[in-house]
């Protein structure tokens, strides 16, 4: 009966979070100098993510 009962639940559940927006991420730049610059005068901290295919 719970696993009929959670089931159900899940079911008629989901329907309520498939309409949520994401909240949006960090402006990413692709230019570092320009990313830089823009961090300085803001006074932010920069973040940077490398990534390499094998």
């Amino acid at each position: 009966m719970k696993t009929i009962s959670l089931l159900l639940l899940l079911v008629f559940a989901a329907p309520c979070f498939a309409g949520e927006k994401l909240p949006e991420g960090p402006p990413w730049k692709q230019d570092l100098q320009e990313a830089v610059k823009e961090a300085l005068e803001g006074n932010k901290p920069i973040f940077l993510y490398f990534t390499k295919t094998y």
